[in-house]
């Protein structure tokens, strides 16, 4: 049956909001009747499993004390909640706060819906349905018919081209419109969907310099324009101010009439919360400019294009089409198991087909991909080798040859533009440098250097930590623009800053002291360093979340503590060496935790990192001078006391902010197993049994003993030659970068380790202005994994 038919009969259609504006666009345009009534995929579920409208994001900002964008997040997530105890407390309070806003009339639920659609006919034209959208279908199958139509494909090809970089991607889309001009094609139907707004820049030039107009896709908040602005203005001290707004265009006319519905829409509220609400209206309310005819126009999405539409689509690589959805929304993916609605990881499934299935029915389709761009280097998007195995798309690997004299000239200007303002030599200025005077090839971007002596002179005294060393190994020019001249600009603390530094605080004073209550030191810290912050609602009601989560951390260090026979020595502590060279050099290091047990004339110790961020728990780089923190610790405490001896060395992630779901254990489990120390343990047995008297659980990620006592081989142990192996290591590159620093000796030279993407020494690098690096100065290493390069010869 054709999907026409159904138009005529008294059913109800449930689609997507585009599927439903392309079909009534079509019917309209062929003036023809319909008996059907067409319901729109989020219609359905808002009706079936409720809604909210701004008093509920009110009630839920004053309840929970956070801003209107937090209470959005919080009520978007509302529907899906059910009446019944989940094994999560953000769950429950979502469950308390459903029946509440339910009691006061908050939440609205259409109570008619069932009896409307009872004993109907349902033809479900939306694709890759949702959980939630499936169950809906599935309660109605009892008393409804329901259809799911067949699509037909239809059988096509796509060209498909692949693209040294974005410039050369949108030459060849261009160079192809103008062969669809050429013969006569309606420039209306030509159309350009593009992954994301970096696209934007470069189109816009290119289109303009080709003289094809373009029309792009523009929404801006409603608070970007002058006439909201003024209204906002004029709103704060008085409820009229719509009457004294002079609208004097068209564009002014259609927000005038927003600003008049986001009235109606506050109307109910408090006069104490209106004005608050009217803001945040304001700013996530968007103005969508009129679209232009008789230009190529940009699509926000496949299923825009209409029936003989020419679509072009850019940008088809890896994180961009289709877009990547991650474990970082307001409620984790073990939550949304928990109320049936999509993971991450199903999104991001379902998105796929869903992306593979509009491109499936786009009649006329040009795919393309740019390995490269200004921002980094791009892989090629997994809906590529989907449509090869479907035998449907034709592929057409195209370089740009440099044929166009016109074009050449504007490459050449723009290459010329580029390098004397910048200093750096595009792809084009390369391709034809044949016609640039050899005066204008001598520049080169390397460090030119500075005297030995200026520099002693400058420094005066040479402080290197564990930071400034690794800083050195990833790029010795990122050194001096850090450490030397001191060129990074330390802006506010952020959030994981200033958590990790409050975190320390505590742990140092709860452990120090031995303390058994620690709400009135946790309460001091937070005080001493908030005090000097303006604090909004989000920061006291994290601020209440941070403490509550620091005293279930402090409860399983102090159960983790009950487990050791080694004390607590030192916190937060300052170590320090001097090495003889021309200016005092003097190598410093504070450690988070040492703790010790002594055994005969040794002193035996464990030194513990607390980490709030991502954490590198291996010492595969030291080899290159890289991760050697925990090591270099140790190097001066051995240096500090020669009687100390090696027991363990770990690093203990704090602040955990998303716990990863282990099969069959509890929360309270997965937190503990998230805490563990993670790091290098003596190969020592009887040390170890000292370490951790219950290894049965113990809480050294990843340690387990066989029955024969040995270890099992995926545990990372050290014996003393390969940790006497491993500090001379340590102290060649501690020396190295000494004899290096004192050099002057600060080329441009980061290191990139294995076969990773990004380069190492360059990453969160922010001097990537100043360098100008360039591939043959990257310099590659053999990534080494289980400390491989311990069994190789000539590494010291």
């Amino acid at each position: 049956m054709k999907l026409e038919a159904y138009w005529m009969e008294p059913c109800i259609i449930v689609l997507d909001g585009k599927q439903k504006q392309k079909i009534l666009e079509t019917l309209e345009r062929q003036k023809k009747l319909y008996r059907c009534k067409f319901l729109t995929m989020r219609e359905l579920l808002l009706a079936w499993y409720g809604t909210y409208h701004i008093e509920t994001l009110v009630a839920i900002q004053k309840k929970k004390e956070v801003s209107f964008s937090n209470a959005l997040l919080i009520a978007r997530n509302l529907p899906w909640i059910e009446d019944k105890n989940y094994e999560s407390s953000t769950l429950n309070e979502l469950v308390e706060m459903k029946k509440e806003l339910h009691e006061s009339g908050l939440w609205e639920q259409d109570q008619f819906l069932s009896s409307y659609l009872h004993r109907k006919k349902i033809v479900v034209l939306k694709t890759n349905l949702t959980k939630k959208e499936k169950k809906i279908f599935a309660d109605l199958e009892q008393d409804n018919e329901i259809i799911y139509p067949n699509i037909e494909e239809g059988n096509r090809t796509y060209s498909y081209g692949s693209y040294d970089t974005v410039e050369e991607e949108v030459v060849a889309t261009l160079e192809q419109i103008l062969d669809l001009l050429k013969q006569q094609t309606d420039i209306n139907r030509i159309k350009l969907w593009l992954p994301n707004s970096d696209y934007h820049a470069t189109v816009h030039r290119l289109f303009s310099l080709f003289q094809i107009p373009l029309d792009f896709i523009e929404r801006k908040p409603l608070d970007t324009y002058p006439i909201v602005q003024k209204y906002l203005e004029l709103r704060h001290t008085n409820d009229h101010a719509l009457d004294e707004l002079s609208v004097t265009s068209a564009i002014a006319d259609e927000l005038f009439e927003q600003l008049v519905q986001i009235e109606k829409e506050t109307l109910s509220l408090d006069p104490m919360d209106r004005y608050d609400a009217i803001l945040y209206l304001c700013h996530t309310k968007y103005y969508a400019k009129p679209r232009y005819q008789y230009c190529v126009s940009e699509i926000s999405s496949l299923e825009e294009a209409k029936e003989g539409d020419i679509v072009f689509a850019l940008g088809m690589s890896l994180g961009c089409t289709p877009r990547i959805a991650r474990d970082d929304d307001y409620l984790s993916d073990i939550e949304k198991e928990m109320i049936g609605i999509e993971t991450s990881q199903e999104k991001n499934k379902r998105e796929k087909e869903v992306l593979l299935e509009q491109i499936l029915h786009t009649k006329h389709l040009y795919l393309s991909y740019a390995r490269k761009s200004r921002s980094g280097e791009y892989a090629e998007s997994p809906l590529i080798d989907l449509l090869k195995e479907r035998n449907v798309l034709l592929e057409k690997n195209i370089t740009y040859t440099y044929d166009k004299e016109l074009y050449n000239q504007y490459l050449l200007a723009c290459a010329w533009d580029q390098y004397v303002k910048y200093q750096e030599k595009t792809k084009e200025f390369q391709d034809l440098s044949s016609h640039v005077p050899n005066v204008y090839q001598t520049y080169h971007h390397e460090f030119q250097g500075i005297g030995e002596e200026k520099l002693h002179r400058y420094l005066q005294e040479l402080t290197l930590s564990y930071s400034s060393i690794q800083t050195f190994y990833q790029c010795q020019f990122r050194y001096y623009l850090n450490h030397v001249l001191k060129l990074y600009d330390k802006k506010e603390e952020t959030t994981s800053t200033l958590l990790g530094n409050i975190v320390h605080a505590i742990l140092c004073r709860v452990l120090k002291e031995n303390l058994d209550t620690y709400d009135e030191v946790i309460d001091d810290v937070m005080k001493e360093y908030y005090e000097t912050l303006e604090l909004e609602k989000r920061d006291r009601f994290y601020q209440k979340k941070y403490k509550e989560e620091i005293i279930s951390l402090i409860d399983i260090i102090k159960k983790q503590l009950a487990n050791t026979k080694f004390e607590g020595t030192y916190y937060e502590e300052k170590f320090s060496i001097a090495f003889d060279h021309k200016i005092p050099v003097i190598l410093k290091g504070f450690i988070d935790k040492v703790m010790t047990l002594t055994i005969g004339d040794y002193e035996y110790v464990l030194i513990i990192d607390y980490k709030t961020g991502t954490i590198e728990t291996n010492f595969n780089p030291v080899i290159y001078g890289l991760n050697m923190q925990l090591l270099i610790y140790y190097y001066l405490l051995l240096k500090t006391n020669s009687n100390t001896r090696f027991a363990g060395m770990y690093w203990q992630n704090i602040m955990k902010d998303l716990l990863p779901y282990e099969k069959g254990k509890t929360y309270q489990e997965r937190k503990e197993s998230a805490y563990r120390w993670n790091g290098y343990t003596t190969k020592d047995r009887e040390i170890l049994d000292r370490i951790d008297t219950n290894l049965e659980n113990s809480f050294i990620q990843s340690m387990k003993v066989k029955k024969d006592g040995s270890y099992y081989h995926y545990v990372k142990a050290l014996d003393d030659q390969e940790l006497e192996r491993l500090l001379a290591i340590v102290e060649g590159h501690i020396k190295e970068a000494i004899d290096h620093i004192l050099k002057a000796d600060f080329k441009i030279n980061p290191k990139k380790i294995g076969i990773e993407q990004d380069i190492t020494g360059c990453r969160f690098c922010p001097y990537r202005n100043i360098c100008f690096m360039q591939r043959e100065d990257v310099v590659a290493r053999k990534e080494y994994k289980n400390l491989e390069f311990m069994k190789e010869e000539g590494d010291l």
